[in-house]
């Protein structure tokens, strides 16, 4: 949901994500032992594609070794690596709510479309991921409770939802993307589709005329 508002109708740099089915692991592996939430969302924009995995896990941190086995490893589709590859437009980024080691540190990004330094990771990234590792970037300790305070301003601030419709509104969009990511098919989630939830709970979007007769409760 954080994703789609930030993307689609905050920043209006696409007109439509994908969310993976979460039978289709695309992009996905369970690093250690532990299992943890995740979901991938696809998104391109005029001049990139952007594949974001989010991940939230109980393990202590994310570090080079443990990164660099996630974006290898693959079950019913191909690694992430291989993708990179193939696809010389498309961007990685790992969303989680842990830190990340000091290695990693030259790779955190604090957006989503935002992008590390060219050549500013490990040489051991590097050496292993020599084709594809300028196009990987972390956002990390994105907590819950942090997505929802996110979430909650771009809604009341930016699409003027009243304070007695963001947390409806937030649901409504919940539900959208569940429906999204348990389709049988691939089926995009459009800026329309976020944008008429928002209206649906009385929030004015656009140039807008709307914004303007906006009054703050």
């Amino acid at each position: 949901v954080w994703a789609a508002l930030d993307v689609l109708v905050f920043k209006k740099v696409a007109h439509e994500i994908t969310l993976e089915p979460a039978a289709m692991d695309d992009l996905e592996v369970e690093v250690g032992t532990d299992e943890p939430e995740r979901v991938s969302v696809v998104c391109s924009t005029s001049k990139f594609r952007l594949v974001i995995q989010c991940k939230q896990s109980s393990r202590s941190n994310w570090s080079v070794d443990a990164l660099i086995a996630l974006l290898k490893h693959g079950k019913n589709r191909e690694p992430a690596t291989e993708r990179l590859k193939r696809e010389i437009d498309t961007r990685y980024l790992l969303v989680t709510n842990l830190p990340v080691t000091d290695t990693l540190r030259v790779l955190r990004v604090g957006d989503f479309l935002g992008a590390p330094s060219p050549g500013s990771a490990s040489a051991k990234m590097q050496r292993e991921l020599a084709e594809v590792h300028e196009r990987i970037a972390v956002l990390a300790n994105v907590e819950p409770r942090m997505v929802e305070i996110h979430i909650r301003d771009l809604l009341r601030e930016h699409c003027f939802v009243p304070d007695s419709q963001w947390k409806a509104c937030l649901e409504t969009l919940r539900r959208q993307a569940l429906e999204k990511m348990t389709a049988r098919t691939v089926v995009p989630w459009t800026r329309a589709e976020v944008e008429a939830a928002i209206r649906a709970h009385e929030g004015l979007l656009g140039s807008s005329s709307e914004a303007e007769l906006y009054v703050a409760p």
